[in-house]
């Protein structure tokens, strides 16, 4: 007979492409005779789709392991989001690995994301709310000599990045 326990806090790292801490929602099996030891995450499909929503709502730009995380959480292959998002699929694994993204680019991605899983978790705010969150993400840092404003991307990131309860 194993013996479970909910833990008090859970950092999975290896899930999705940053950390995120669980908080007395895990589960823990040790069978007493062997020691193995088995952890179960509730509504791990809900987990991913918060996590996201979450992530895209921070400042921090978007690295190319959490693009394809992201790209994964709304269920697309490469292809089908360079074409939604009108880019070539060479870009979208160009980002995937790394390579900048456009600000507008990451906008949108940013949006689509926010605006396609925030149903899947319980998210109490509307389309309008989560596209003005994404707008103050950008600032206008200077003109350059082109005259076309140059856009930033604010950077902050708690350790760890996440935390549900």
């Amino acid at each position: 007979m194993y013996r479970r326990e909910i833990l008090p806090s859970y950092i999975e790292r290896d899930l999705l492409a940053f950390p995120v801490e669980l908080i007395d929602s895990v589960e823990r099996e040790v069978c007493p005779a062997s020691n193995e030891v088995n952890i179960t995450i509730p509504n791990l499909p809900g987990l991913i789709a918060a996590a996201c929503v979450a992530r895209v709502l921070l400042l921090q730009k978007l690295n190319g392991k959490e693009i394809k995380c992201l790209r994964k959480a709304l269920e697309l292959t490469g292809r089908e989001l360079a074409e939604r998002m009108d880019v070539r699929e060479e870009t979208v694994s160009r980002w995937e690995h790394d390579e900048p993204m456009g600000p507008a680019s990451e906008k949108l991605l940013r949006l689509r994301v926010a605006l396609k899983l925030k149903d899947r978790v319980a998210l109490t705010i509307d389309d309008k709310g989560i596209t003005e969150i994404i707008e103050r993400q950008i600032e206008a840092v200077r003109t350059p000599d082109d005259g076309r404003p140059q856009i930033q991307l604010m950077l902050l990131r708690p350790q760890p990045l996440f935390r549900f309860t």
